[in-house]
């Protein structure tokens, strides 16, 4: 593994207690939950930060990762040896992104995205530009839907801490787009967050404390090749491949698709 995940399986040891703060109930495994393709959660502890069981990995996309999928999504897909045609540390990032989609494929991967992406630009978006973001967040989240993968319909009311309202609160963090990203992949649940983001790199700290793992592409795909957990198929559960219809609103969801 290089330096740089090193210091990430270094950063992402044993969780810290944080006062009454747990993991969030829906990023637990849960008894019976067995898809196929599943994560032996405390095999990959830089990932799953002390959890235990068999169960999904939940992986929040960062707004610039989700335009990415757009961009590059088709070619992930459709070319022999994906080479994209950028810088090369932005390639090795996409090319990470890459290997993490073609595991997505046999392995049990959920994708979240949120409304919030919808508004979530630099500069206002065109018409052309809002519909096709549009698009993408609706397919992803009818990839995981139709299977019945969404967190929203786990209940909460059983932890003292997740049940408050509005339990995740980053207020060390500028109010904007991305500390509103980051607040809901906690409270949906997710073990991950995705993002190129240099800056939101340097602020994983603050997702620790909701035991969200924050990462680049580059540095999710070297936790996961170091930890063995790369596999097209996991080990535990039943060897199932995962349900195949979340495959054609993925595919969907790239730009260039019809």
């Amino acid at each position: 593994m290089s330096d740089g995940g090193n210091e990430q399986m270094a950063l992402f040891g044993p969780p810290v207690a944080c006062g009454d703060v747990r993991p969030n109930p829906r990023s637990l495994a849960r008894p019976g939950e067995s898809e196929g393709g599943g994560f032996n959660y405390g095999d990959c502890p830089a990932v799953f930060l002390g959890r235990s069981g068999y169960g999904p990995m939940r992986i929040a996309l960062d707004t610039a990762v989700l335009i990415d999928y757009g961009h590059f999504g088709s070619a992930i897909w459709d070319d022999a040896e994906f080479e994209p045609a950028v810088e090369a540390e932005y390639a090795v990032e996409l090319k990470a992104f890459g290997q993490l989609m073609q595991l997505w494929l046999t392995r049990d991967l959920r994708f979240h995205v949120f409304d919030r992406q919808l508004s979530d630009a630099k500069r206002t978006m065109t018409d052309e530009s809002f519909a096709v973001r549009s698009k993408q967040v609706r397919q992803l989240r009818a990839a995981l839907d139709c299977l019945g993968h969404g967190t929203h319909g786990i209940d909460l009311s059983g932890d003292p801490f997740w049940s408050k309202q509005n339990a995740v609160s980053l207020d060390a963090l500028e109010a904007n787009a991305d500390r509103d990203l980051l607040e809901l992949a906690a409270e949906a649940g997710c073990h991950v967050f995705l993002t190129r983001d240099k800056a939101l790199l340097r602020k994983r700290v603050h997702l620790l404390r909701y035991q969200v793992a924050t990462f680049s592409p580059r540095e999710l795909w070297q936790a996961l090749v170091g930890s063995g957990q790369n596999g097209l198929f996991g080990d535990g559960g039943d060897l199932l491949m995962p349900d195949m219809h979340k495959w054609s609103h993925a595919f969907a969801a790239c730009e260039s698709a019809h």
